[in-house]
């Protein structure tokens, strides 16, 4: 049997790609917020988590961002393990031929994604 309630209040946080850059980094989120990467380039978008900070090893999977204006995909920020007050998630924007390929540019870099507990991020 189910009961009607409220339904979980979630603080969400955007981030708007332009010119293959993030609007906010770091971005900031508590665990139980959601994370919105909004793409306005006329061009599809890959956003791609890195192993480490340096971004020299991806994991095989990455969010597609349709061609925009506005096309939007939504993460959901998951409490730090191990009793940590804050992990980070390193990301890349991307771009990839029709083959699922990279097309690598010069300016690529790693951005991040700070999730930590309400004390942590205030």
């Amino acid at each position: 049997m189910t009961h009607a309630g409220i339904a979980p209040t979630r603080k969400n946080i955007t981030v708007t790609i332009k010119d293959s850059k993030p609007s906010q980094n770091p971005a900031k989120a508590n665990a139980g917020n959601t994370i919105t990467f909004k793409n306005m380039d006329s061009t599809e978008r890959i956003v791609r988590f890195a192993v480490d900070e340096a971004g020299s090893e991806f994991y095989p999977i990455g969010l597609l961002l349709q061609p925009g204006p506005e096309s939007i995909v939504t993460i959901f920020a998951v409490a730090p393990e191990n009793g940590d007050k804050s992990s980070t998630v390193y990301y890349a924007i991307n771009a990839t031929d029709k083959n699922g390929r990279i097309i690598a540019r010069p300016d690529d870099d790693t951005y991040q994604v700070i999730v930590g507990s309400s004390a942590f991020l205030g």
